[in-house]
């Protein structure tokens, strides 16, 4: 019993050693050749993804600052000043601004009657206008837009003048042109004119 039990004893300790034997050490079954990465070589290797994408994004920026910078101005067609058409008649005139305050004669052309209203004239020959003479300081509205009466609003909003003068800028949609009067001296905004063609 004893030599049965001392047999089964030396044949279990012999699997037990041929078990051991055949453990795998992974590290050592590994390829001599194979490449290793650590985290910090993995992070290296990925920051040309980031400097690429900050790349992009200056680009973009800039793209976006190029296309803000070449940005045509507002497409005015100059079909109404303060609410005015130049083909509007003295009723159409008197249902927009109201009763003139006054009604004269131009100072140089006696044919022509102005109606006078705060900051503004509108000036008739027969039953058309000859002209809208604006005060600065009124304000404008151009084409239902408010526009300050300055040289750079007005650049802005209908882009370079079409005609340049020693008292001031013009500034032509077909028939329509509008004035702005400055003083040669200063560059300060004296008057705004609105006419017809026409008329010059």
């Amino acid at each position: 019993m004893r030599v049965l039990f001392l047999v089964t004893l030396i044949i279990c300790g012999a699997l037990g050693t041929a078990a051991g034997g055949q453990e795998t050490d992974i590290g050592a079954s590994m390829p001599e050749n194979q490449p290793s990465f650590s985290y910090e070589q993995v992070k290296e290797d990925s920051s040309w993804m980031q400097d690429a994408e900050g790349a992009v994004s200056a680009t973009e920026s800039e793209s976006s600052e190029q296309s803000a910078a070449t940005a045509e101005p507002a497409t005015f067609k100059l079909e109404t000043v303060c609410g005015i058409s130049l083909y509007d008649s003295r009723e159409d005139v008197v249902a927009k601004l109201g009763q003139p305050s006054e009604i004269d004669k131009d100072e140089f052309f006696a044919d022509l009657e102005v109606y006078r209203y705060e900051g503004l004239r509108v000036a008739f020959a027969g039953d058309f206008i000859q002209y809208v003479d604006i005060d600065p300081a009124h304000g404008l509205d151009i084409d239902g837009n408010p526009v300050e009466a300055t040289r750079e609003a007005l650049v802005k909003a209908l882009g370079e003048p079409d005609y340049k003068a020693e008292d001031g800028i013009v500034f032509q949609r077909d028939e329509a042109l509008l004035k702005l009067f400055l003083d040669p001296q200063t560059g300060k905004p004296q008057a705004v004119s609105y006419y017809h063609i026409a008329t010059v």
